[in-house]
């Protein structure tokens, strides 16, 4: 194999070479597939053009977004700010790309490993699904990339201390772009520590490294986490409004849409499910097993079953690689194996306790899950030669044709149920309406970027953001709606009469609204007229 970039010190015309393909390529595959997810991006949108900058979870997103919507006129209207959000997370997917691919290559993987595995980060399920998607997600794996780069140490010697803090600075601010990073800071500064060798004479130079790296974090996620809460608690006193920012803990845990941390049987199960989901696409099979077991329809059989099994199959398959020649391995390799085997076990454990079915929840150690592959890839690549290279090819096709058959091909398909909603959308609603739904599924039915398509408000999210508040929040829309001259529909899945009538959110073990509940809050509204009926599902006009 050829010299390394770590043992180089810089890389060569071949490597830029790769590295420009590979960006090129993801650019190309994320611009084309679009996006059928938008997260919360509608929800940053909102409070972009309202001026509303601050908040705990996403400290960097809003006010970047915010700044580069203003510089190029995109705050004239929604579709513009939304645009905007997208194109930042466009170019923060292919850059993360960029910058796992410098980062193998500087820890000593030979090109087709890292092209693999930087492909891999392109069609993983997670990753793929909200590249385009206006959310922070990809530029806090950005800048988390980046700061393992500079945590990696020489072979033989510490980090600069200049490396030291930039990781730290790095780490810190892909936590204030998204909270959930915190995750990963222990694992950067394994990486830092455990990378070079540990001599007794290098002990103080590893402490001061240390302290090096956690003053970077706190300069830019610390600091700005506290000048934030200064400004919004300032403001709540002098409004006497907004009672949650006077206090530091109710305004850090405003981050949490009101869903309490919680342990039992089915969080697990979302966990063991959610993972591999976040790497493979299971298309449907969470709703359908969440509905079965409500008991409100039989055991799902399909062959979407198989996908969770083969990222656990080959999950297994590299630790036991990794295992077997851990003796083996240098100090170096050992030192990026525990650090990313922890960025593993915290990011799991959190899971365990909150939203475990959620892609983007497993994107915190997403790289460290990727460098252990490669790790055991390149353990591999030395017995097998071409067959594993060969091998990793038809996997990563195979990934790939899953990936895009679960996530996107339904959505874009004419027949599908997507395309379903919005044709029917499109004739019997405008622009000033309001449709009121339930379900989980029923996420991908929006499109913000067109202006004659209705408000949308899918109970399955508004339950879970606004927790007790739902209610009050729902009928202010209605309110609203109808004093602009727009109409109110109401989907059957607000009566209990549609299949998916209680997906989602009524499997999570926190208190929440029976349908029974629901009907009473929509039933006064809800005329004898049904509009239109979409994907089976009747839609009633309201009065």
């Amino acid at each position: 194999m050829s010299t390394t970039v770590l043992e180089r010190g810089s890389l060569d015309r071949s490597d830029w070479m790769l590295i420009t393909v590979i960006a090129l390529g993801s650019l190309l595959l994320f611009g084309l597939s679009n996006s059928v997810w938008y997260g919360d991006a509608t929800t940053y949108v909102s409070d972009i053009r309202a001026g509303n900058l601050i908040e705990p979870g996403h400290l960097l997103w809003r006010p970047l977004a915010y700044l580069v919507a203003a510089s190029v006129g995109g705050l004239r209207s929604v579709s513009d700010a939304l645009w905007t959000l997208q194109w930042l997370s466009l170019m923060s997917s292919a850059l993360a790309v960029v910058g796992m691919s410098f980062f193998l290559l500087k820890v000593g993987c030979n090109r087709f490993i890292t092209s693999a595995t930087a492909a891999l980060l392109v069609v993983s399920n997670g990753f793929w699904t909200y590249s385009f998607s206006g959310c922070s997600y990809s530029l806090s794996i950005f800048l988390l990339i980046i700061a393992m780069i500079f945590a990696v140490a020489k072979r033989d010697a510490p980090a600069s201390l200049c490396s030291a803090v930039l990781a730290g600075g790095f780490a810190g601010a892909s936590a204030a772009t998204w909270a959930i990073q915190c995750l990963s800071i222990p694992a950067v500064l394994l990486i830092l520590v455990l990378t070079p060798r540990w001599d007794r004479a290098l002990r103080r130079d590893h402490l001061r490294n240390s302290i090096a790296m956690m003053t970077g974090c706190v300069l830019t996620f610390v600091v700005p986490l506290l000048a934030a809460w200064n400004v919004q608690a300032t403001h709540a006193f002098e409004s006497g409004g907004r009672p949650p920012a006077r206090s530091l803990h109710l305004w850090l845990s405003s981050t949490n849409h009101g869903i309490p941390a919680h342990l039992g049987v089915s969080q697990l199960a979302r966990v063991l499910i959610g993972w591999p989901q976040s790497i493979l696409s299971i298309s449907d099979l969470g709703q359908k097993l969440r509905l079965w077991g409500l008991h409100e329809r039989g055991f799902p059989w399909s062959p979407w079953m198989l996908t969770p099994i083969v990222v656990y199959a080959g999950a297994m398959y590299s630790s036991y690689v990794l295992l077997k020649r851990f003796a083996t391995h240098s100090n170096f390799e050992r030192g990026l194996i525990v650090a990313s085997l922890v960025a593993i076990c915290a990011n799991l454990l959190f899971a365990v306790t909150w939203q475990g079915s959620d892609l983007e929840r497993y994107f915190p150690s997403l790289p460290f899950q990727l460098l252990l592959l490669a790790l055991a890839a390149k353990t591999k690549a030395h017995a097998r030669g071409g067959m594993a290279n060969v091998v990793i090819a038809i996997a990563l096709c195979g990934i790939a044709s899953v990936n895009w058959e679960g996530a996107f091909a339904k959505a874009f398909s004419t027949d599908s149920y997507r395309q379903e909603w919005l044709r029917e959308l499109h004739k019997a609603t405008s622009g000033k309406d309001l449709v009121i739904v339930l379900g989980q599924r029923k996420s991908v039915i929006s499109n913000p970027h067109d202006p004659n398509m209705p408000k949308i408000d899918n109970l399955s999210n508004e339950i879970v953001m606004r927790g007790t508040g739902w209610e009050a929040a729902e009928l202010r829309n209605i309110q609203e709606t109808m004093r602009h001259g727009g109409r109110v529909f109401l989907g059957d899945s607000l009566f209990g009469t549609d299949e998916s009538a209680r997906d989602g959110w009524s499997f999570k073990e926190y208190p929440s609204p029976s349908p029974l509940e629901i009907q009473r809050v929509f039933l006064p509204f809800k005329s004898d007229t049904v509009t239109f009926t979409a994907a089976g599902e009747r839609v009633w006009l309201g009065r």
